[in-house]
């Protein structure tokens, strides 16, 4: 189970006949922290023309969006459009307009706010969000070198790790075979004391 989401906050504006487009993206994890950051964006630009929205969650999924008055179909859903094309999730999307003077008409206004998302994402730095299943192991220290030659060799990355009666490690894998793996290096002299599943971020760009 993976998804792409962005890292940071990002706004960017662009100006269209004479119409300024405010873009706000920003992550988030849940339908609250969405709608809060909406109404956040809301009382920023309580003098804005427009405030149109949109958000969309990876697990469990769910899409949402708000023209704010804008014709039907003209701001909110070419802004959704936008980021699904962009296989972007956990995102909430606010394009705040102040109407310059000059009508853009339906298809102006599609194109206008689809541009203010996708102008922004390009501006963004995404982050790979996968799950992993976590091991807890402890070992003896004379197996420390089989351990290691093997976690490098195999690019598996080592999150914590504790020296004591035993060597304690605790690391993530995609895997599915990591544990039979390890017992048979180990001859059984390997012991895993806990598993969990867990996201990881790696940054794209």
């Amino acid at each position: 189970m993976e998804y792409i989401t962005i890292k940071d906050e990002i706004i960017n504006e662009i100006e269209i006949e004479k119409s300024r487009f405010i873009c706000y993206l920003k992550r988030i994890n849940s339908k609250e922290e969405a709608e809060e950051y909406i109404q956040k964006i809301k009382k920023i630009n309580y003098k804005a023309t427009h405030n149109c929205s949109c958000y969309s969650l990876f697990n469990p999924s769910y899409q949402k969006c708000s023209d704010d008055g804008e014709p039907q179909g003209t701001a909110g859903l070419p802004m959704l459009d936008a980021i699904k094309k962009s296989n972007i999730n956990n995102i909430v999307a606010v394009v705040t307009r102040y109407f310059g003077g000059i009508k853009l008409g339906a298809g102006g206004l599609i194109r206008a706010y689809s541009n203010s998302i996708s102008q922004a994402l390009e501006n963004s730095n995404l982050l790979k969000v996968k799950e992993y299943s976590h091991y807890e192991i402890e070992f003896d220290y004379n197996i420390i070198n089989i351990i290691e030659k093997y976690f490098n060799q195999n690019n598996i990355k080592v999150l914590d790790k504790e020296y004591e009666l035993k060597v304690k490690y605790l690391f993530y894998s995609d895997n599915p075979n990591i544990k039979d793996t390890l017992i048979n290096l180990a001859l059984g002299k390997i012991k895993f004391t806990n598993e969990y599943l867990a996201f990881i971020e790696e940054k794209i760009k």
